[in-house]
C-alpha cells in the first residue's frame, strides 16, 4: 500500500513536471506565432520619435513667413508698377549697393537668399526669446503682431539706413500695407510656429 502511494506520487510529480516544460516551451511558440503581442509597445517608441525636432518646425515657420511676405511685396508693389526682379535687386542692393540694379541676374538670387535669411533668423530670434519669455508661445497671435511691427522699424529705420540702400522714409499707403503683411504674414505665423513647436517639444519631454 505505502509502494502503491508512493508510486502515485512519483507519477504526480512526472506528470507536473512535464505539463511546466510543455507550457514553458509553448510560450516563445504563441510569442512567434502572434507578433501583435510584442509589437503594439515597440510600435509606440518610434511614434514619439517620429515628431519633428523643434528647429525643424521653427525653420519652416520662418520660410513660410519669408514667402509669404515676399508674396505680398510682389503684388502689393506689382500694382503700383515695380516688378518682382526690382524687388529682389533692391533686397541685393543692400550688400551691394546701387550697382545690384545694373548688375547680372545673379543679384536675383542674392536679394531672394537673403530675403529668407532675414526671416530665418527672425523666427530663430523668436524662438529663442520665448525660451525665456513663455508669453510668446501662450498668446502667439498678440505677441506675433507686436513681433511684425518691431521688425518691420528695425528693417527700416535701423538695418536699412545702416546698408548700402538709399534711405528714405516711405508714403503712409505703404506704410499701412507692410505693417499689415510684416503683423499677418509674417510676425504671427512664426509665432504660430514657434508655439507649435514648443508644444511639441514638451509633448516629447513627457
Amino acid at each position: 500500500m505505502a509502494l502503491d502511494r508512493l508510486g502515485r506520487g512519483d507519477n504526480f510529480h512526472w506528470g507536473a513536471a512535464s505539463l511546466v516544460r510543455e507550457r514553458t516551451l509553448q510560450t516563445p511558440i504563441r510569442a512567434h506565432r502572434d507578433p501583435r503581442a510584442g509589437t503594439d509597445t515597440q510600435a509606440q517608441v518610434p511614434r514619439a520619435e517620429q515628431r519633428p525636432p523643434p528647429w525643424r518646425t521653427v525653420a519652416l515657420a520662418g520660410l513660410l513667413a519669408g514667402a509669404l511676405d515676399i508674396t505680398f511685396a510682389f503684388v502689393f508693389y506689382g500694382r503700383q508698377g515695380v516688378s518682382p526682379a526690382l524687388i529682389l535687386r533692391g533686397i541685393a542692393s543692400g550688400v551691394l549697393g546701387p550697382g545690384a540694379f545694373t548688375l547680372g541676374t545673379w543679384t536675383l538670387a542674392l536679394g531672394a537668399v537673403l530675403h529668407f535669411f532675414i526671416a530665418l533668423c527672425a523666427a530663430f530670434v523668436f524662438y529663442f526669446a520665448s525660451q525665456r519669455l513663455a508669453i510668446l508661445t501662450r498668446r502667439p497671435l498678440a505677441c506675433g503682431a507686436l513681433f511684425g511691427v518691431a521688425m518691420y522699424f528695425a528693417m527700416h529705420f535701423v538695418v536699412l539706413p545702416l546698408s548700402r540702400v538709399h534711405f528714405r522714409l516711405p508714403t503712409l499707403h505703404n506704410v499701412i500695407g507692410e505693417l499689415c503683411s510684416h503683423v499677418f504674414l509674417f510676425g504671427m505665423v512664426i509665432a504660430l510656429g514657434v508655439a507649435r513647436a514648443a508644444g511639441s517639444a514638451a509633448r516629447t519631454a513627457h
